[in-house]
Order: C-alpha cells, then sequence, then structure tokens
C-alpha cells in the first residue's frame, strides 16, 4: 500500500492529526473517553471525527452524504459503529502497537473491499497498527469496529491457553467467520456500544446537576452580596430562589462543604473585612487611638453583621 494520499493542495489527509495536533502515527492513543456520538454531512468531516486514526474519505456515488458514529473508548480498545449513506474510498491507518477488526453490520448488505479484496463473506476485516490500507464501501454501509492493542491480545490468548501467530495475522486482510460467530461478534459491539451511550448519558446527567448546584449557590451569593446591610436571611433565600430548605442545604455541602449558614455568614465578614475603612489592617498595626476605647462604624457594621447572621436560624 502507498501512503495516504495528500488533502487538497497537498493537505495532509483529514483524520484525528488534524484535531491533535501532538498525535504522531506511532504513539499510544488519546486517553479513554466517554461514548461519543457524532454526525456529519460532509465525508472528509466525517472521516476526522473517529479518534486517532488518519484517514481520508472520497465519496464515489452521487449525492448528499451524510454519516454517522457512535464511538467507545476503553482503556485498552475502541470500539465503535459507522454509518455512511454513500460509496466511499477509504484510506485507513490505525496507531502502532494495535490491530484493528471489522464487520459488516447488515449481513445483507452489499460486500466492501479491503485492500481490493471482496468481503463477500461477509468475514472478519483486520490490519495491523501503523499500516496504510483501504476500504470501498457501497451505499447505505455500517460496519463494528474495534482496534485493540497488541499488550491486550497477548494477555487475552495467554488467559485461554493459547499463543498468536502474530506473522499471520498481519498478512491477513480477511479472516473467515461462522454464521455463528457474525452474529455473536456484532452482538457484543453492539452491546459494547449501547452501555457506553448509556453511561455517557449518566455521566452528563451528574454534570447537569452539579452545575445547577453551583449556580445557585453563586445565586444565593449574590442575593447576600447586593445588599450587605441587610443581607437575607436563609429562609428568605429559599424564598427567592424557590427552593426548599432542605435543596439549599444539600446545593451548599455539596459545593462548598458549609451549611448555607456557615458560608454566608463567613462570605458576609469576608466582604466586610476587604471594603473600604473595613476590618483588614497591617499585621501588627495597632488600633487608633480613638478606636481603642470605642469601635469605629466599620467594626460596628461587621459587628451587626455578624449578629445579624448569628441570630439566623436555619431549622
Amino acid at each position: 500500500m502507498s501512503p495516504l494520499p495528500p488533502g487538497p493542495s497537498g493537505a495532509p489527509p483529514r483524520g484525528r492529526a488534524d484535531l491533535a495536533p501532538g498525535w504522531r502515527a506511532g504513539e499510544t492513543p488519546s486517553p479513554a473517553v466517554p461514548c461519543q456520538h457524532r454526525e456529519a454531512d460532509d465525508a472528509d468531516e466525517h472521516a476526522a471525527h473517529l479518534t486517532d486514526w488518519e484517514q481520508r474519505y472520497d465519496q464515489l456515488s452521487a449525492g448528499r452524504f451524510h454519516g454517522g458514529l457512535t464511538e467507545l473508548q476503553l482503556p485498552q480498545m475502541q470500539v465503535f459503529v459507522e454509518h455512511t449513506s454513500h460509496a466511499l474510498r477509504q484510506s485507513c491507518r490505525v496507531w502502532d502497537d494495535a490491530f484493528w477488526f471489522g464487520l459488516a453490520a447488515r449481513a445483507d448488505g452489499a460486500p466492501a473491499r479491503i485492500n481490493g479484496r471482496l468481503d463477500a463473506g461477509p468475514g472478519l476485516m483486520t490490519r495491523p497498527g501503523g499500516t496504510d490500507f483501504e476500504l470501498v464501501t457501497p451505499d447505505r454501509h455500517a460496519i463494528y469496529g474495534v482496534v485493540v492493542r497488541r499488550p491486550w491480545i497477548e494477555a487475552a490468548a495467554a488467559a485461554q491457553g493459547c499463543e498468536v501467530d502474530w506473522t499471520r495475522l498481519r498478512g491477513r486482510e480477511l479472516l473467515p467467520l461462522s454464521a455463528v460467530a457474525r452474529r455473536d461478534w456484532r452482538r457484543e459491539q453492539q452491546r459494547q456500544v449501547d452501555d457506553g451511550e448509556a453511561e455517557g448519558a449518566a455521566r452528563q446527567r451528574v454534570r447537569a446537576s452539579q452545575a445547577r448546584r453551583h449556580a445557585l449557590v453563586a445565586r444565593a451569593q449574590a442575593l447576600v452580596l447586593a445588599t450587605p446591610e441587610q443581607p437575607p436571611s436563609v429562609p428568605q433565600l429559599c424564598e427567592r430562589l424557590h427552593l426548599s430548605r432542605r435543596t439549599l442545604q444539600y446545593c451548599f455541602e455539596d459545593v462548598l462543604g458549609l451549611s448555607p449558614l456557615q458560608a454566608l455568614r463567613a462570605l458576609r465578614l469576608n466582604g466586610a473585612r476587604r471594603s473600604p475603612g473595613g476590618l483588614s489592617r497591617p499585621r501588627g498595626a495597632a488600633l487608633p487611638r480613638r478606636a481603642r476605647g470605642r469601635a469605629g462604624p466599620a467594626q460596628r457594621r461587621a459587628k451587626r453583621a455578624s449578629n445579624h447572621w448569628s441570630s439566623i436560624a436555619f431549622s
């Protein structure tokens, strides 16, 4: 196989290298990330979506292209299912120290070709990392793919009491599969993708909940700072934020590790200390003579604020 063809005007082929310039062929793939789904209406844009691959897609059939990719990154492997609307010539390369395996998702679809060989089985397509290869896929094509790091393959084989013939595997492009093996392989790949999507959705819900709690705490702090002379009580904050006391308590404890009373009291007193003429003074400096016998205006304001917060009951 010849190297990947250049892009327009001699630019490098589209792929993960465009998205992460620090990555180079021969390096290990990116750290594991949650399951992701991406769609594109351009073949080159779609080619760039597959993480840590170098590839370029040339559309072979007429019409508006659409592609979809669902990808799951695991510590030792990458699992994905790809759907493409139109026939493509795909120039591909996977990272070093890994092997790619691919199986058409539909047994009744038109066959694909790998390096010019017709996948009539369909069988399990495979190519080693760091090696250019070419796929020609038909219209309305879908494929399950998995890229597995070589050490993981070795460990899995050893656990089964087997030894991998690496020379033979590197020389093969199509591995025969029985109908039962194809069915089981597709089911397992789809299960991993579905599990990854469910986990990703759960993580998104957690992140959204955390962002909401942060926003509520920030709003409560803003309400206190807006009226420093007469800061709202905790029940008043609940009323203005349309929250129950339990919810407000949970938000503050989760974000700051403090109760609302503790956090807002600290906020108010720190605001008084930082204000012009407030409580802050150089370390070791003595109070002015007039302030020794009685508190000045700033000290009296801070004392009133402290007494106010001390009088607020959260129950």
